[in-house]
């Protein structure tokens, strides 16, 4: 698999129970015939790297930096989410769009440890917001709420850097009345 643009997103906050201010930054660097993609984790006082192999870079709500390696030990859920992406993320047939990561969002393939987060007794663990954003239009595409029960609002760059807000919804899935948890 081999994205024919930029894509980064976030389905749920990065942030770890026992490392305080924990936080991710994707970065995407085109250089000529290749794209460089790089993931930062920062804690309070440290960073750690994570370099994407082959055009592609999953990360999930655990430490994954080689850095931080036994630092925590990695939920059930962070571990088989982010081997659920991969797994879609690898086996989409031709270059990956946002089109493609938003139905990805919505999978609920291994509930209770389903990409698309709901809540479930003994646990109070859900999708709050789902993020992607698309560095080759500078686009945000953004859900309220679990992505099975919203649409994705696109934010724009370049009207925000003329002082207006632009926000449209191109995302032409339809939510269900009910959803099954």
């Amino acid at each position: 698999m081999r994205a024919s643009r930029a894509i980064c997103s976030l389905a749920s906050p990065c942030a770890w129970s026992d490392q305080r201010d924990a936080r991710a930054a994707l970065a995407a660097v085109r250089e000529p015939g290749s794209l460089a993609i790089v993931d930062a984790e920062l804690l309070r006082r440290e960073a750690g790297l994570i370099h994407g192999r082959d055009g592609l870079l999953v990360h999930a709500n655990h430490l994954e930096a080689a850095v931080f390696q036994g630092r925590e030990t990695p939920s059930e859920n962070s571990l088989k989410r982010r081997e659920r992406l991969e797994t879609l993320l690898t086996g989409a047939a031709g270059p990956v769009g946002v089109g493609d990561v938003q139905r990805f969002y919505r999978d609920h393939a291994n509930a209770p440890h389903s990409l698309c987060a709901h809540p479930f007794p003994g646990r109070n663990v859900q999708t709050v917001v789902s993020l992607i954003g698309d560095l080759s239009r500078l686009e945000l595409h953004a859900a309220k709420g679990a992505p099975c029960r919203a649409v994705y609002a696109t934010y724009t760059v370049a009207t925000c850097r003329q002082g207006a807000l632009s926000v449209t919804v191109r995302d032409a899935y339809e939510p269900p009345l009910t959803v099954a948890p």
